[in-house]
């Protein structure tokens, strides 16, 4: 019979019902009449009824479909009659599935999903590696590898940065990706109007050329489309706007890798607003150290990354500390997050996995009550596979319930992940669920309803004919129990390992929190100014402007001190690069150097260790920090040391306490301190300590400002709380997810527990009131519920302790700090907490059973 027949008659199932019936009545009519058997003898021996209409129908009809369709009716009539168990099964499902596919939408758009560029599988990165050091390569080697070269067929530099423009408004700092010429050619993407960069527009001096992105064109230009070929005012020169980028560009996976963790952008657009030549990122020599761009290659067909990395070594020449390193961009992309992600995704697995183990054992009481349902079911001719097919096309019925609603779950939990994270997560802006992530979802719904329900129908279709009809009380067979507490242990054993990963982190953030970082927190603000080049060309300029400012900023109510830099803790760190003599060394040392003017030691609240600060008009006089004198001024008298400096010296006035610059996490390096006048670096970045409200002094330094120089804007404005607070959103991130995660799985957990204690107290009614009537005291009565519902839990808790002493804290190692990974405090803590949780939950029951009254126990039975 074809299948489409067979399709067909799924349609016509009364009718065809109706013709096996007749068909199989004149068999039985005719084996009466050939072996003279009376009808019910000849009906016995030709078989079950059923059975042989079963057999018939998967003949006749697409057996499988009917089969479902009928099964999916039956369990939607059974659930209408237990609401409550479908809405808590189905309420469950969703928050354990919706956290897996919120977490998993943010894994494929960050890891999984291909790069939005052609062919990027050909895109790698381009580092060195130097003495365990990973650092992009400088800009000497990129144009010896551009013009030699074979196995590539192009590189892309790439830098984020900032201008200031003016044109049809107020001056406007935007955020911007300094290029190389074959930027977007390497990356395949096309210009939605005008021209790219050309070798003309990378010459230094001829560099005056800038792309704009379509909705800063749209936003600021109202889409005009004649600013194409116009010029426009950006860092005090006038570029010419050669083309409009598509916003269907996208950058963020560049600026992820580019930033390397570094603070120095926070607070700008997610994507660049304009692209400008990456030899404008050079001008002043001092802004950028020499090898700051980030080198993308474009593989050509079928070479391998270790041949071009080898190819790229011989144009570079020989030297032992030096290994040319190339990384798949793919790989690239957000690979600060993973860690992250992937914690969180473990945590989401263990969610669901208890959230299984709980609807397990919900469905295992659920067939208890029905065995005398399926008993007959049994007794009529269905075998095991039938009665588990049934029970798990039910199971299967809540899971794609809760698997729809755990889609609605999941768009809120992922726009919740996405908030929380204190950067922009590389492709998570405004982009629908693919595919896969569909997909994805089935998927686990498929496998969540697999999971609790399989269990339950092979328990009850085994014993569904063993203890088919038995009367009185339905309870659960010592095989049942047994894999009730196995599921008890399981859900404790899995909390108990969100537990101690969410302490570690929790323990992580808190120390993070605590840490000193040289200055004060309260009452400072900061901000940043970018000095246009064309009008602050020579040290001079800038000097003046440094003096200018600090005056300008002195006349501000409130303020009492101020002080400017090249680079300000925990935001960009950008230091001058020194070479020094150190007596008794053999050769230089490079140290980084910090220029400071004004009270900036003041304002900041930074400690001398000894010592006192530099006179500022004085060039030969330096601070240094502690740091520095361990490493180089170890069992010497730092104030007064002379330090040689090619043919002339510094001499050291004072040893300023350490700070942590470069963040929470990075040990202070050696620096030194010198006075701005002598090197005026450009941005130049300011610190104001006052006890005005925030709002108040930030217009009161942009008004300063605006008439010291209306041309240059005050970017970046923060409070030093906020600078600080932004250093720990990451690790805040961490412990608010998977915080969350834990407290969720430590209520299934709690929940689960109880449900499980609950029902076998119920079940044990009878026992326990005749236990009662036979002299049982409550303490008796409430020792042996807590005797038998506690050791499930404890086993769990003692499986899940050893494996996170095991392996936990090596799996989170990456992501802890100032704590080992098996603390003993969180361990502790997470078995104090769940011991504690395991008894409550065992004494609720164990109360309502100590107060049963033996009268109404006896008559249940």
């Amino acid at each position: 019979m074809s299948w489409f027949s067979r399709l067909r008659n799924v349609f016509r199932k009364d009718e065809l019902d109706r013709d096996l019936n007749d068909e199989l009545r004149f068999h039985a009519e005719q084996r009466a009449a050939d072996l003279g058997l009376s009808p019910a003898e000849a009906q016995r021996r030709l078989g079950s009824t059923a059975r042989i209409l079963e057999e018939s129908r998967d003949v006749k009809l697409a057996r499988w479909l009917e089969t479902v369709l009928q099964d999916l009716r039956l369990a939607l009539r059974i659930w209408r009659k237990r609401p409550l168990v479908a809405v808590t099964a189905i309420l469950t499902i969703a928050l354990g599935a919706g956290m897996n596919i919120a977490v998993f939408r943010v894994i494929w758009n960050v890891m999984l999903k291909p790069l939005p560029y052609s062919a990027p599988a050909r895109l790698v990165q381009v580092w060195i590696e130097d003495k365990e050091a990973r650092t992009p390569p400088d800009n000497v080697l990129i144009e010896k590898w551009r013009n030699s070269s074979l196995t590539f067929t192009s590189f892309a530099s790439f830098r984020p940065w900032s201008v200031t423009i003016i044109g049809q408004g107020n001056p406007e700092q935007v955020f911007t990706g300094m290029v190389s010429q074959d930027f977007f050619e390497t990356l395949g993407t096309p210009l939605l109007a005008g021209r790219s960069f050309s070798k003309t527009d990378m010459s230094l001096g001829s560099d005056n050329a800038i792309l704009l992105r379509e909705g800063y064109w749209r936003r600021r230009f109202a889409g005009n489309p004649g600013i194409v070929g116009s010029e426009i005012e950006a860092d005090g020169s006038l570029c010419r706007v050669i083309g409009i980028v598509p916003d269907s560009f996208l950058a963020t996976p560049l600026i992820q890798v580019a930033r390397g963790g570094s603070t120095a952008l926070r607070g700008t657009r997610a994507e660049p607003d304009a692209f400008m030549p990456l030899s404008r990122a050079r001008v002043g020599g001092m802004r950028l150290p020499t090898h700051t761009s980030f080198l993308i290659g474009r593989l050509k067909p079928g070479i391998p990354a270790d041949q071009a990395a080898s190819e790229l070594a011989t144009i570079a020449g020989p030297d032992e500390h030096r290994r040319i390193w190339l990384s798949a961009l793919e790989d690239e992309v957000g690979y600060q997050l993973r860690p992250a992600l992937l914690a969180l995704i473990a945590a989401t697995g263990c969610v669901l996995l208890i959230a299984c183990a709980n609807l397990a054992n919900l469905m295992l009481a659920q067939v208890v009550l029905r065995r005398r349902e399926l008993a007959v079911r049994a007794a009529l001719g269905a075998g095991l596979a039938r009665v588990m097919r049934q029970l798990v096309t039910e199971a299967m019925a809540l899971s794609l319930a809760g698997g729809a609603a755990g889609l609605l779950v999941s768009q809120l939990l992922y726009q919740v992940i996405v908030g929380l994270y204190p950067d922009t997560i590389p492709r998570t802006a405004n982009t629908a669920p693919d595919w896969i992530i569909y997909l994805f979802a089935f998927s686990i719904t498929i496998l969540t309803g697999l999971l609790f329900g399989v269990l339950p129908a092979w328990r009850a279709a085994s014993e569904a004919k063993d203890e088919a009809l038995r009367v009185g009380h339905p309870w659960m067979s010592r095989g049942s129990r047994r894999w009730s507490g196995a599921m008890v242990a399981l859900q404790v054993g899995l909390t108990t390992v969100v537990l101690i990963a969410a302490g570690l982190l929790v323990r992580t953030f808190l120390t993070m929190r605590d840490i000193d970082i040289g200055i004060d927190r309260d009452h400072i603000f900061t901000a940043s100014i970018d000095l246009p080049t064309s009008r602050y060309k020579t040290r001079d300029d800038r000097a003046r402007f440094g003096r200018a400012w600090l005056d300008r900023l002195a006349t501000i109510p409130g303020v009492s001190s101020a002080g400017i830099s090249n680079s300000l803790p925990l935001r960009y760190t950008m230091l001058l690069d020194l070479r020094i003599f150190i007596p008794g060394s053999e050769k230089e040392q490079l140290v980084g150097g910090r220029a400071v003017g004004g009270d900036y030691f003041k304002a900041l609240g930074m400690r001398w260790a000894a010592g006192g600060p530099f006179d500022p008009k004085i060039k030969s006089q330096v601070a240094v920090n502690e740091a520095f004198v361990r490493k180089f001024l170890r069992g010497k008298q730092p104030v007064g040391f002379q330090l040689p400096q090619g043919k002339s010296s510094m001499w050291i006035t004072g040893v300023i306490k350490d700070v942590r610059h470069r963040g929470l996490r990075e040990a202070p390096q050696p620096e030194l301190y010198l006075s701005y006048d002598s090197f005026p670096l450009n941005p130049v970045d300011t610190v104001v300590r006052s006890s005005q409200p925030p709002a108040q002094i930030i217009a009161a330094m942009r008004s300063e400002l605006k008439t010291l120089d209306d041309q240059v804007v005050l970017a970046r404005p923060l409070a030093m709380e906020e600078v600080v607070d932004s250093e720990l959103a990451r690790p805040r991130f961490q412990v608010v997810l998977l915080g969350l995660f834990a407290a969720v799985a430590l209520a299934l957990a709690a929940i689960g527990t109880y449900g499980v204690i609950a029902y076998n107290v119920r079940s044990r009614t009878p026992e326990l009131g005749l236990r009662r009537a036979l002299g049982a005291s409550t303490a008796d009565l409430l020792q042996l519920v807590l005797a038998s519902g506690i050791k499930a839990p404890m086993m769990g808790l003692a499986t899940g302790l050893a494996f996170g002493w095991l392996v936990i804290g090596r799996f989170l190692e990456a992501m802890l700090y100032g704590v080992t990974a098996r603390d003993p405090k969180v361990l502790l803590f997470t078995a104090g907490t769940l011991a504690v949780t395991s008894l409550i939950a065992c004494l609720l029951p164990g109360r309502t059973a100590a107060r049963i009254d033996p009268g109404i126990a006896l008559r249940q039975e």
